[in-house]
Formats: C-alpha cells, sequence, structure tokens
C-alpha cells in the first residue's frame, strides 16, 4: 500500500518556504481583482443610469454598456445615412474615378 506524504501544518521553515508560491499567487490574484473592479467602476461612470448616483451591478454594468454601444452605432449609421442623403440632394456626390 502507498503512503501518501503530507504537508506539515506546523509553522517549520519548510511550511514556510511551501506556502511562498501559494501567498505569491493570491498576491497576484488580489491585484488581477483589484484590476477588473477598476475597470468596472471606469466603465460605470461611462453608462448613462437613472438615478445618476446608482451602482450597477457587474452583470448590469455589462449589458447596459453592451445596450449603449448599440445604440450609440444605430445613432451613428442613421447620422451617416442621413448625410449621404444630403450630399446626393444637394449634387455633391462623390464618383470614384476609373483608371
Amino acid at each position: 500500500m502507498a503512503s501518501t506524504l503530507l504537508r506539515p501544518v506546523s509553522s517549520h521553515a519548510f511550511s514556510y518556504h511551501a506556502d511562498l508560491p501559494r501567498n505569491a499567487a493570491n498576491a497576484r490574484e488580489r491585484d488581477r481583482t483589484q484590476n477588473v473592479n477598476s475597470a468596472f467602476t471606469a466603465l460605470r461612470t461611462l453608462i448613462p443610469t437613472e438615478p445618476v448616483d446608482r451602482k450597477l451591478s457587474k452583470i448590469e454594468t455589462l449589458r447596459l454598456a453592451s445596450s449603449y454601444i448599440s445604440h450609440l452605432a444605430n445613432r451613428k449609421m442613421v447620422k451617416d445615412r442621413r448625410d449621404c442623403v444630403k450630399m446626393h440632394r444637394g449634387g455633391n456626390t462623390l464618383r470614384m474615378s476609373r483608371r
């Protein structure tokens, strides 16, 4: 029967050195989480909400950001179409030269 080696739970030097990689990984994860949270905070400032000071959850932030981006893209598309119609009605059509 094979025996299993268990990691000591005491505060010996071996335990301290074995925990260093775990502590480093935990620190990296804390930094990553802080970066994600900071990005969500920045994104929340760009999304119009009612009331203005309402704090959105992360999923609400993502859904509203997606919806807002679609809205802005739609507005741009409508504006571009209007500009194109104005150009054609005014006789200022752009022509591509043939070579």
